[in-house]
């Protein structure tokens, strides 16, 4: 329990493939919940550092739900290498595992930005979050689920210039549960200049949820 008390702490935890590399964003005032964010593509620079990760997760901290960022395997000093997507979901069992065994009695929140936003909603079946955060994500390359058992909110620019934006509007709109959505305008794909307004719309939600 100390772990998510400190205001940062750097440590392993045993994967599929070796250790994965992980950091937590503490709550030293006390916790609401345990949030586990899944940064973007390991093939196209992405670690648990990429500042969009790094947002979600001051996010999580500053409305008292502590943050579990980490790097898939490959990636930093997480063992392995690119899993196809496959791989990575295992990683975040992993991760939910480990963290199950902390015997933390608080519920679980869930997010994922870019590639890591797919990692996240396939994790949904065994994490089972509170709530659940998709950030830009690559609707027309990957497989998404069709429908959540949690409340889900969707966070997209207009003019991302990586995952197209209407991808992402139009699976939002396929679902079979309903999904909130917070609308970035010319919002980029790494939401330059806007990653202030993410973080407080984010803790806008999370403070209703």
């Amino acid at each position: 329990m100390q772990l998510f008390l400190e205001r940062q702490h750097e440590f392993f935890i045993d994967g599929p493939e070796g250790q994965i590399e992980a950091v937590i964003d503490g709550c030293p005032k006390g916790i609401r919940g345990v949030a586990i964010v899944c940064h973007p593509h390991p093939l196209y620079a992405g670690t648990m550092h990429n500042k969009v990760a790094h947002t979600l997760a001051r996010a999580y901290r500053d409305s008292g739900i502590a943050a579990i960022r980490f790097n898939f395997r490959g990636v930093g000093q997480s063992s392995g290498s690119y899993g196809d997507g496959d791989g990575e979901v295992e990683d975040l069992r992993a991760v939910h595992q480990w963290l199950e065994a902390q015997t933390v009695k608080v519920p679980f929140f869930l997010a994922g930005f870019s590639f890591g936003s797919m990692v996240a909603a396939r994790g949904c079946s065994f994490v089972q979050p509170k709530h659940l955060v998709i950030v830009a994500p690559p609707a027309g390359k990957y497989d998404y689920p069709n429908a959540f058992d949690c409340p889900a909110l969707l966070m997209q620019g207009t003019a991302d210039e990586v995952c197209d934006a209407q991808d992402a509007f139009d699976w939002a709109n396929s679902l079979r549960s309903s999904i909130e959505t917070e609308v970035f305008e010319n919002g980029s794909h790494f939401f330059h200049g806007a990653l202030t307004d993410l973080k407080r719309r984010l803790m806008s939600h999370l403070s209703e949820v």
